[in-house]
């Protein structure tokens, strides 16, 4: 009988062990944010193309950043000045409203995404392609790899309709999972953040980048500092995906702080 005990006491033992390793290995991984941003010749697929995709993953507090930025080079445009720009956009039937509205002011930052392989920082990798397939495989492999990081994950983006579209027209155009499953079927849960400000914070379209001011990103996110490739050329995805990051993580933040102090006051009454 005392055998049986012991042998019962060993197996639990073991067990123990085992189940204490596998939880120690789940959480192992930690939970992770995964922004993404889109830079496109138009907002809808009619004969519009993503040119570029920026995707940045972080722990949920902001820390173990990782950015990736992958272009497709548009054949045939080398010249980016803004008459050749303008005839190029004419002649492929490119969206006019979004080179009005858009490129035309931005031009450095689309020869930058056009023609650069060589990351700003150590915390970003650049791939450029020259074929569209090979585009769209290569942002469903990067961004795998991005989600893959973390146990579970929360998406963010400044414009998930347009944003969203365009990625899945791209990646759906070429057999691709789309963008909002991970392989595996498992869907993942997208907020846009800047509806997030405005909307439960009650933000002012001007009032969303006060969270970046001076003041509030101290008090808010201080850690902001420490990311070199914020400070690069604006409007490229990597670092409007990264300032969508930051803005929900100080966004959450400054979200707690307002519900707290409207707690107090309203006990106070």
């Amino acid at each position: 009988m005392s055998k049986i005990f012991l042998c019962v006491g060993e197996i639990s033992i073991y067990l123990f062990i085992f189940f204490k390793k596998k939880t120690k290995m789940t959480e192992q991984k930690p939970t992770g944010l995964i922004a993404i941003d889109a830079e496109y010749t138009g907002p809808d697929d009619k004969n519009n193309k993503v040119i570029s995709v920026g995707i940045v993953s972080m722990t949920t507090t902001g820390e173990d950043i990782m950015g990736t930025r992958i272009s497709f080079k548009l054949p045939g445009l080398d010249n980016f000045s803004h008459a050749s720009v303008k005839k190029y956009w004419q002649d492929n039937g490119f969206s006019a409203n979004a080179f009005d509205e858009f490129w035309k002011n931005n031009l450095g930052p689309l020869k930058f995404i056009q023609t650069e392989t060589t990351a700003e920082d150590k915390l970003v990798s650049v791939f450029l392609e020259t074929d569209e397939a090979a585009f769209a495989k290569r942002v469903r492999q990067i961004y795998d790899d991005h989600i893959n990081r973390f146990e579970v994950v929360t998406g963010l983006t400044d414009t998930c309709i347009v944003d969203g579209y365009c990625l899945n027209n791209l990646l759906l155009t070429h057999d691709e999972i789309p963008w909002h499953y991970k392989k595996g079927h498992n869907y993942i849960s997208y907020e846009n953040v800047d509806s997030f400000l405005r909307g439960v914070l009650q933000m002012g379209i001007d009032d969303t980048w006060s969270v970046f001011d001076a003041k509030q990103t101290a008090e808010l996110y201080p850690l902001m500092a420490d990311v070199p490739f914020l400070s690069c050329i604006d409007h490229l995805p990597e670092v409007d995906a990264c300032n969508t990051a930051f803005k929900y993580i100080a966004g959450h933040k400054l979200g707690f702080k307002l519900a707290f102090n409207n707690r107090v006051a309203a006990s106070s009454v």
